[in-house]
């Protein structure tokens, strides 16, 4: 049976109730069926009835069952009721009228009232569709002296809105149960994730030790490696300098193979220094001492110094300055191997008749150096690699030399303790451009 939460009584309680009232009407048509005042009274009376004949044909009907089932007294009297309110014929699983007719027939048979669960029975409106609706009905027959059915009435309680707020709230509550599995499910699954990236991140952690000690143990080996070179490299140079200085004049081939020993010898070496100065930056031990200088006279310094080998590769190195001083707060010595280090690649790597040109200029936050040359320039895919440890490119690839990188790892971990930055602006065939932005020092 179909009941109503909190303690109230469901539509069939309520009708069940109202047995009492419908036998008295019953006993009042039986005395005056032909009083008009008693027709009045019970078709003005509040509740929804149906009086059917045997046949189930519509005797009588009060108007609050017209008005529920939006139709007229004069259209369905003398009907049938089946006739008058067929099942919705748009509903495939429609039952109303089998159900109805089954419940009729039982009180027919029985000669007792016959309470029928709520059952959805659509109502036809006046254009022909169907409307929803949800009744609550109870069949109660009407007996004469003789034992024989005189009348059925059908009396039933409108009760769609209660049915669609237990399908509302039914709905509301698998939407409920629904989202409250949803979230065991994601709340398992979250805690699987995290499980698994607690493992991953431990062994990311693990391996990061195990990188980060190989690397230290690589660092210090080729820290020892290189202090370890120097020694015999420096007596290596001596020895090739006490040859060239007792070897016959006249001995011009060995004298051009001394020399390049000699030129190959302070090579390694200053590759060695670069390293070692590599390793001081990276432990925090390159001493950086600070002076009010003058930038202007730096980059003069160094111009006089390469000129004459860029001559001899006939090469022009200018310096395109405003003139003035140019005062600055930084290492005068770091500052000078950085442009050292720009001079001999942009040298290097320019043809003969090429020119580099070494600009200054004051900036917003500082002063900028420009090294601009003339040479082949650098791919754009290989720019990214220019200032990263060992992140040497193919130059035999495109007819240039190939670089150790160090040079430019060195340029760049020596702008980072100035303060400054180093960047490069180049297209392959058209020269490079290496700039140091050098920003005033706060107080």
């Amino acid at each position: 049976m179909y009941t109503q939460g909190d303690g109230v009584p469901s539509p069939a309680h309520m009708l069940e109730g109202d047995r009492t009232a419908s036998q008295h009407i019953v006993t009042n048509m039986r005395k005056n069926i032909e009083d008009k005042d008693f027709q009045h009274i019970f078709e003005t009376c509040p509740g929804l009835y149906l009086v059917l004949y045997p046949d189930f044909t519509i005797a009588a009907v009060s108007d609050a069952y017209l008005h529920a089932t939006m139709t007229q007294r004069k259209d369905i009297i003398g009907r049938g009721i089946f006739d008058v309110f067929p099942d919705n014929p748009s509903d495939i699983h429609a039952d109303g009228v089998s159900n109805l007719r089954a419940s009729l027939e039982r009180a027919l048979r029985e000669r007792r009232a016959d309470t029928m669960p709520i059952q959805r029975y659509d109502i036809r409106r006046e254009d022909g569709s169907f409307e929803e609706r949800f009744w609550s009905p109870l069949n109660t027959p009407v007996v004469d002296g003789s034992g024989q059915v005189r009348f059925i009435i059908h009396r039933v309680e409108d009760v769609t809105a209660y049915v669609r707020l237990q399908n509302t709230e039914r709905t509301r509550r698998e939407q409920v149960d629904d989202l409250r599995s949803q979230t065991v499910r994601m709340e398992a699954e979250i805690f699987a994730r995290s499980q698994d990236l607690a493992r991953v991140n431990g062994d990311l952690r693990l391996a990061h030790a195990a990188i980060s000690k190989a690397q230290a143990e690589k660092d210090l080996l080729t820290g020892m490696i290189i202090h370890d070179l120097r020694n015999p490299l420096a007596a290596c140079l001596g020895h090739v300098e006490m040859a060239m200085d007792k070897a016959a004049p006249a001995d011009a081939s060995l004298a051009r193979h001394l020399d390049g020993a000699r030129k190959a010898g302070l090579h390694l070496q200053t590759m060695i220094d670069g390293i070692i100065d590599i390793i001081r930056m990276e432990d925090g031990r390159m001493p950086v001492a600070l002076a009010d200088v003058d930038i202007k006279q730096i980059i003069d310094a160094k111009i006089i110094q390469y000129q004459g080998a860029a001559a001899r590769s006939h090469i022009v190195v200018t310096h395109d300055t405003t003139g003035t001083a140019l005062r600055h707060v930084t290492d005068a010595t770091l500052l000078g191997r950085i442009i050292d280090n720009l001079l001999t690649n942009a040298i290097k790597h320019t043809p003969p008749g090429g020119s580099v040109t070494i600009r200054d200029s004051c900036t917003a936050s500082g002063h900028a150096i420009r090294i601009i040359d003339t040479g082949e320039g650098i791919a754009a895919e290989d720019i990214p690699r220019l200032f990263q440890k060992y992140g040497r490119i193919d130059g035999q690839a495109r007819g240039r030399e190939n670089d150790t990188g160090l040079g430019l790892v060195f340029c760049r971990m020596a702008m980072d303790l100035l303060g400054g930055s180093i960047s490069v602006e180049s297209a392959l065939g058209h020269g490079c451009t290496f700039i140091l932005d050098l920003p005033n020092r706060a107080g």
